[in-house]
């Protein structure tokens, strides 16, 4: 399992855009995680506070429009597509300032990532209203998710170009600039023109000077560029608007992490440490940046300092049974995940891994829990290739090698750069004596182990390497 926090570029561009992406798409929707399974445990939170547009422009609505959005939303969810499109119709007829019934259908297909019929559907809106700008804002959607990034920035620019609809209040002209100009942001965010993003958030802050999370990646975007005052200052407003926000000295010195700037990091980290000693969430995100460099000792002590402090959130318990793991203290992992899954029975990684710590420990009573865990695990929704990764290791365990391998390679065919994926699948074909496969996954985590970034096997996996021939 891997946090990548590395200064590979392409690594920067997906943590920063991964979950603005699908915010986006699906119209400032939950951020996703990032690929490799592994929770953020950053302060980065790329979704805007800003709501989805039926919650404040059809909130508006007359009673009789307002109420057939509802129900072509609710035929949409229910697969009724005609009645879906009649009911916009309808709303359409009755409020005259919402799109074409054939946009909207388009808007919600977008929104659930159904980007086929959306395209087809924005093709012949864009026949039938070839000046209406929302036509064009959902083109701009749609070359976004799939990363035409250049087309996507000509969308945005010719739906801003073009004059909105006469009977628009000035809620919607608002509502399409903010989502025109988000895109543009994303897309100079993917791009890494850092320049581009400050000068489009700078504008977007402006618009909604309460809206944290623009405000936040502002400042991610003002470090990017080494503008670290002026990011000072952005976090420094963040926190004073909302206490419950990190401190603004802690939130630079995850910034700068994130960003490779590991000794600058370092440096804020001891600030906020020595200005706020009783602050848990500065121990907890110190020991984070630590684990991440494999400065695992440390990492306990920061872990065990947040936990003293009073801290007791998933995301302490799940980063010290990670930091157990790392360190093979079985018993240790065992308690911090079987406490975790007592706060959050349904969690995936915490479920999988303490099948993880049970079946390592050899213990023959605890390895049909250890079984039932893991396919419990598997069985629920999870973006980690990790959590399957750990059935399949647990069969592995069981000297089932072939179950094994099984659900390993189909695993790896879905998520082809899952460390962790990738470790257990050739230790499974070496035993197995396929050398042959074996060796190039060895070859390709080799030179991938040293990267920055959270990797709880790195030392199992060091270990493994000396003795896998070349």
């Amino acid at each position: 399992m891997m946090v990548n926090l590395s200064t590979m570029s392409y690594s920067r561009k997906i943590r920063i855009c991964a979950g603005m992406l699908l915010m986006f798409v699906a119209a400032w929707g939950e951020a996703a995680p990032i690929e490799g399974g592994e929770p953020d445990f950053s302060a980065s939170n790329l979704k805007p506070d800003l709501p989805p547009r039926e919650s404040k422009i059809d909130a508006a609505l007359p009673p009789e429009a307002a109420q057939a959005v509802a129900l072509a939303r609710a035929a949409f969810q229910n697969g009724k597509i005609d009645e879906c499109l009649e009911h916009f119709r309808v709303a359409h007829a009755s409020h005259t300032s919402l799109a074409p019934a054939k946009v909207s259908l388009a808007g919600l297909y977008l929104e659930s990532g159904q980007y086929e019929p959306a395209q087809r559907l924005l093709e012949e809106s864009a026949v039938s209203f070839p000046r209406h700008p929302e036509v064009f804002l959902y083109f701009g959607k749609l070359a976004v998710a799939q990363q035409r990034l250049t087309d996507a920035d000509l969308q945005f620019r010719h739906a801003l170009s073009l004059p909105a609809p006469a009977n628009w209040s000035l809620q919607q002209r608002l509502w399409l600039k903010t989502h025109c100009l988000m895109g543009q942001t994303m897309i100079a965010q993917m791009r890494q023109d850092w320049a581009s993003a400050d000068r489009l958030l700078a504008e977007l802050v402006t618009m909604h000077a309460n809206d944290h999370s623009l405000r936040e990646q502002w400042a991610r975007a003002l470090v990017e560029r080494g503008r670290t005052d002026q990011a000072f200052e952005q976090v420094d407003i963040l926190y004073r608007q909302d206490h419950s926000r990190q401190r603004p000295e802690l939130a630079m010195a995850v910034f700068l992490f994130q960003q490779g700037e590991f000794e600058t990091a370092d440096r804020w980290f001891q600030t906020a440490e020595t200005k706020y000693p009783n602050d848990a969430q500065v121990y907890f995100q110190r020991s984070v940046s630590l684990l991440s460099r494999d400065r695992d000792d440390q990492a306990k002590a920061q872990a065990t300092r947040a936990a003293a402090l009073g801290l007791d959130s998933i995301d302490l318990h799940l980063l010290r049974g990670l930091i157990a793991i790392y360190q093979s203290d079985l018993a240790a992992a065992q308690q911090h995940f079987t406490h975790l899954r007592e706060q959050d029975p349904q969690h995936a990684e915490a479920t999988a891994y303490l099948a993880l710590a049970l079946i390592e420990q050899g213990q023959q009573h605890k390895r049909q829990q250890a079984l039932e865990l893991a396919e419990a695990a598997a069985e629920q929704p999870s973006n980690s290739p990790d959590v399957s990764a750990v059935w399949g290791w647990v069969y592995y365990r069981l000297g089932q090698e072939a179950k094994a391998e099984q659900i390993l390679r189909e695993v790896w065919s879905q998520s082809p750069n899952s460390a962790t994926t990738m470790f257990f699948l050739a230790r499974v074909l070496q035993t197995q004596g396929n050398v042959d496969e074996a060796r190039p996954i060895a070859q390709k985590l080799a030179a991938a182990v040293d990267r920055p970034g959270m990797f709880v096997f790195r030392p199992a996996v060091k270990a493994w390497l000396k003795h896998v021939p070349d």
